[in-house]
């Protein structure tokens, strides 16, 4: 057996300080760098193996992992060189094939990479948007792969779906019987863009924890059991709601909210958690919470609280996060009325995330100051391209990825904000005083992005930590990095 083939090592469950190694394995380091980006798919009907890759550049290397995630002596490396210059978009791993989708920068070209698991064999497809249209946004069924498009000065989406074959499949959705926005701005694309005319996009997954970073931008998308949903934040506090049936085609148009007109300032967002829908509002002297169930229409919890009162349904202080843009400071806010201002000076955000034993929910309610990739104020962060770090001033850079909970992972504490968490029974969502704990994300953070942070189970320092991502499977979260010293892949839960 070639010596570029892995050796699997004795796998060991350990569980100390409430970490667990799930498999390790090693691999010389041949041509891994931090910008390598790892991807573990494990949503794929029910076989019984995961797929497990490394890309480096261009080389595309895959390994095989079976239910527990324990290695198969099964590696596999391909030079594809139809994908110089381009970025990964994403993928899915469906019957035999593993299909990894591209795109030029400008998201207009698409190229998808095509893996058999089976005999080894690759085959590509291309494919080029038609004028007039933008893509908005990607993601995965677990099955299928879809990126969406809108129509220039039009209420039209397109959906392209890769198949089997490799072959793009379209399917156009008219929606122009509904009216978005202000009178004046009628058309879904009027709608979708800023004062600046840009259109911004945020595509939320439930595999993920989501940060204000992500969430504060008006314009979202989520994907649940066969639907997407499409949000927009832009009529006076209101959040329109549209659902896509991708399986049927089928559309509805909904309205959540109250209109915040008379407000003479105001600042409003929301997030989509499966069938309820969280609206934050701040008008002047006054914050609010509403919840809204998607498919009666009828509100189902209502918290408000005014600027000069104390927010009784909060489990944390105000706390104001990267002051001194992004050097990791952190410090309280006293009272509701400064976080009113520094709302209403920004934009509002809110994050809803389901803590690990799935029984409550943490909302995260604040301001979110948008900055350059660099690190100064006044654009927005894109992840995937270099963002301000989460310790210590300057800026580190982030890879581009396949994997969207890893994206989230990446932006997670990237943020110059003010914002409070309140804990939330995820049944009835009544209120729940007490402590919240950290999540997987926190935890995460604190071993691999805390300068000079250890490892308790390894005893390796952060800075031995080659490359690494986040990968979701049954409810849990999982971190996959490369040990430089070990010169191995460790596979562990927080």
């Amino acid at each position: 057996m070639s010596k570029y083939f892995l050796c699997l090592l004795v796998l060991i469950s350990i569980n100390l300080s409430g970490q667990e190694i799930v498999s390790e394995f090693r691999s010389p380091r041949g041509q891994l760098s931090k910008k390598t980006d790892l991807i573990v798919y494990s949503k794929f009907e029910d076989k019984s193996n995961k797929i497990f890759l490394t890309i480096t550049d261009q080389r595309v290397t895959s390994f095989l992992l079976d239910s527990s995630f324990s290695f198969s002596p099964n590696k596999v490396s391909f030079i594809p060189s139809k994908l110089v210059g381009l970025d990964p978009l994403g993928g899915y791993y469906s019957n035999e094939w593993v299909t990894l989708l591209y795109s030029k920068k400008n998201k207009k070209e698409f190229t998808a990479f095509k893996l058999n698991v089976t005999d080894n064999s690759v085959s590509y497809s291309s494919f080029k948007l038609p004028k007039g249209e933008l893509f908005l946004e990607s993601f995965s069924t677990g099955t299928a792969y879809f990126f969406v498009t809108v129509k220039w000065n039009s209420s039209t989406l397109t959906f392209y779906r890769t198949n089997e074959s490799g072959e793009f499949i379209e399917n156009k959705v008219d929606l122009s019987r509904y009216t978005f926005g202000i009178k004046t701005k009628p058309s879904l694309f009027e709608n979708l863009r800023d004062l600046s005319g840009d259109v911004k996009f945020s595509m939320i997954t439930y595999e993920s924890i989501s940060g204000l970073s992500q969430t504060y931008i008006k314009n979202k998308g989520y994907y649940d059991k066969g639907k997407f949903y499409l949000t927009l934040d832009k009529d006076y506090g209101k959040t329109i709601l549209v659902k896509v049936n991708i399986e049927n085609w089928e559309t509805s148009f909904a309205k959540f909210g109250e209109s915040t007109e008379s407000c003479s300032k105001s600042s409003s967002g929301s997030f989509l958690y499966y069938d309820n829908i969280f609206i934050s509002q701040v008008c002047e002297e006054h914050l609010g919470i509403s919840v809204y169930d998607i498919n009666s229409g009828l509100l189902v919890k209502n918290y408000s609280v005014q600027a000069d009162e104390e927010i009784s349904f909060r489990n944390t202080p105000i706390i104001q996060e990267g002051g001194n843009f992004f050097s990791g400071d952190k410090r309280e806010l006293g009272q509701t009325k400064a976080l009113v201002r520094k709302i209403l000076r920004s934009k509002m955000a809110i994050a809803v995330n389901a803590l690990n034993s799935r029984s409550a929910l943490e909302v995260t309610v604040g301001s979110f100051v948008e900055f350059q990739r660099g690190g100064m104020p006044g654009a927005s962060f894109v992840p995937g391209g270099t963002a301000p770090s989460t310790f210590g001033s300057g800026s580190v850079a982030l890879p581009t990825t396949y994997n969207p909970t890893y994206t989230s992972y990446q932006s997670y504490k990237v943020t110059k904000s003010a914002s409070f968490k309140s804990l939330l029974n995820s049944t009835s969502l009544d209120h729940i005083k007490g402590k919240i704990d950290k999540n997987d994300f926190d935890k995460m953070e604190d071993y691999f992005e805390e300068d000079g942070s250890t490892i308790p189970n390894l005893g390796i320092k952060s800075s031995d930590v080659l490359t690494k991502t986040i990968f979701y499977h049954k409810g849990e979260y999982y971190a996959v990095f490369y040990c430089k010293s070990k010169e191995s892949f460790v596979i562990m839960k927080p």
